[in-house]
């Protein structure tokens, strides 16, 4: 995943005791998972931040993320700032902040309209001259 802004689906929120995960999926396949972790029990400060963010950009109060189940997140569209952070051994893609998408309904994709219609064949032919001799 390259470092900058990138628009994600939240693709499976998990939550127990310990901690909160949410995995989050480009439309490019080409890019694999990004998880965000969050201990439950001793959140850092920037752990903290992001949930607000994270909440804030889904147009959730305080109360509603409270409320929300684990599932309600799973679907929904977010914007996230991607860093990179690397150990010497592995690269990182850290995120840093999230930001508000405008969501999306999935509907089918419309059939894309006839180039000409049937009728429109029709006439065309009778409106070219015919230059065929009949043998």
């Amino acid at each position: 995943m390259p470092e900058g802004e990138h628009e994600f689906k939240i693709k499976q929120v998990i939550e127990d005791a310990e901690r909160l995960e949410i995995r989050l999926k480009h439309d490019d396949k080409r890019f694999g998972w990004v998880f965000f972790r969050v201990s439950k029990r001793k959140p850092l400060e920037f752990q903290k931040r992001l949930v607000a963010q994270l909440a804030g950009s889904l147009a959730m109060t305080p109360e509603a993320w409270e409320a929300a189940e684990a599932g309600d997140l799973a679907g929904r569209r977010i914007k996230a700032t991607i860093r990179h952070r690397d150990t010497g051994e592995k690269v990182f893609a850290n995120v840093w902040g999230f930001a508000p998408v405008e969501q999306l309904e999935e509907r089918p994709a419309a059939k894309a309209p006839a180039k000409r219609t049937a009728s429109q064949k029709a006439t065309a032919a009778l409106s070219e001259p015919n230059d065929d001799i009949p043998f």
